[in-house]
């Protein structure tokens, strides 16, 4: 504008939009620390269904060793049993039926044995191929020792010397 009287001249002018963005930078950085965080939360949460599998897999693999175990303890008390059958009946002091009970008794504990071998050995494939071990022979599963407890004296020992501890 143009004032004639004085001979001045001024500028009016308004800014629509900030020359300089300083919150652009800051905006970034904090979407970068939630992305950041996001992704922190995402790995924890697949270890812990990786630790989840495993564990299970490796809990699964101590039943099936086990329930294997007892199949093949049942399977030899079935063949003792039979064998004995086998001999009354001979004898004459079982009757035949009793006997081909006893024999089809066995079959079943050689049937359930096999299948449960093979559910160990599934089980043993599936430990192995969540740990990346290419043998699962290599595996050496046990089962985990319960925790040593304190003895009187140790307890005696804490507890004397409580004071002495540090802070956590």
């Amino acid at each position: 504008f143009l004032d004639e009287r004085s001979r001045r001249g001024y500028f009016d002018f308004t800014v629509e939009q900030p020359l300089l963005k300083p919150s652009a930078p800051r905006h970034d950085l904090a979407d970068r620390e939630d992305e950041l965080g996001i992704a922190r939360l995402n790995r924890l949460e697949e270890e812990t269904k990786l630790r989840r599998e495993v564990t299970e897999a490796y809990l699964g693999l101590l039943q099936a060793d086990l329930s294997e175990e007892t199949a093949e303890d049942r399977l030899e008390s079935a063949r003792l049993k039979a064998e004995v059958d086998s001999a009354k009946w001979q004898d004459g002091v079982l009757s035949q039926e009793e006997w081909l009970t006893s024999a089809s008794k066995r079959l079943d504990a050689e049937l359930i044995l096999r299948e449960t071998s093979l559910s160990s050995l599934e089980r043993r494939r599936d430990l192995a191929l969540l740990l990346d071990v290419t043998d699962p022979a290599e595996l050496g599963v046990a089962e985990p020792a319960p925790p040593v407890h304190l003895t009187r004296e140790e307890g005696e020992r804490l507890l004397a010397t409580w004071e002495q501890s540090r802070d956590v």
